[in-house]
């Protein structure tokens, strides 16, 4: 294989790459597809619905999928409708569907992770769907509430709750779970809770025949994450329900 080189200069925007070609050079390639390196889970962005007409969501959506080969969706339960501010009662092995609301994952659901999961498997490749919630202090996520700091077992109720959500009302499985977006970045989950409530999900996630897995620890840079994987990488009891160690781009520490 042979094509024109360029140096790049490259900014990550929201997930996606724009590269700046600024000069050119001869480079050519050999592949040989019997030698296997790292194999590419999927390329993904965090869905949203947003403030555009559905037509326009449907265009953003099939461009995703079909031009830009998008195969994996994030997806953030929204904070101040599912079971927020209130628990749902005073029993962490209970859950009280009324609690819950429902509206705008169902509007996701519907009008971006369904269709998008529609296109990328009509194209033959797998879908893959991750469930990451923020909980940033004074940011627009809004702080964790207290009860779910102070008792592991009620926040796996909560993730076990929005993740049964999405398989029986939408026939949607998440493929990973991420206790905490951005862990430690402006909140409240530093790797000690971290740990606890991965003790306290992997089992609920197990005993609801889920087949999620743990994706951690989705740190704000690699450093970060380096730093939560080094305080928990001798407890057997944690990594037995972790699928994938992940990290984000910000920053120099990457």
């Amino acid at each position: 294989m042979r094509y024109r080189n360029r140096k790049y200069s490259t900014i990550l925007l929201y997930g996606c790459f724009w590269v700046a070609a600024t000069a050119f050079a001869d480079v050519t390639a050999t592949i040989d597809p019997a030698v296997k390196h790292q194999t590419i889970l999927g390329w993904g962005a965090t869905a949203s619905k947003g403030q555009i007409s559905e037509y326009q969501l449907q265009r953003i959506v099939d461009a995703a999928v079909n031009e830009l080969g998008l195969t994996r969706l994030r997806l953030e339960p929204p904070r101040r409708e599912w079971e927020d501010p209130f628990n749902d009662d005073a029993d962490a092995n209970h859950i009280e569907w009324g609690a819950f609301k429902t509206g705008q994952t169902d509007r996701i659901i519907a009008n971006v992770i369904a269709p998008f999961k529609r296109l990328v498997e009509a194209n033959g490749d797998p879908f893959n769907l991750y469930v990451s919630p923020s909980f940033f202090d004074g940011g627009s996520s809004g702080s964790a509430m207290p009860w779910m700091l102070k008792e592991p077992e009620e926040y796996a109720e909560w993730a076990t709750a929005y993740l049964l959500y999405l398989k029986n009302k939408h026939n949607i499985t998440a493929d990973y779970y991420c206790v905490c977006n951005e862990a430690g970045n402006n909140n409240a989950y530093s790797p000690q809770v971290v740990a606890r409530m991965i003790k306290a999900l992997g089992p609920r996630l197990r005993a609801a025949g889920l087949p999620t897995k743990i994706e951690f620890p989705e740190g704000v840079n690699a450093a970060t994450s380096w730093r939560y994987i080094q305080q928990i990488q001798n407890d057997p009891d944690i990594w037995k329900y972790i699928g994938l160690v992940t990290y984000h781009l910000y920053g120099d520490a990457s």
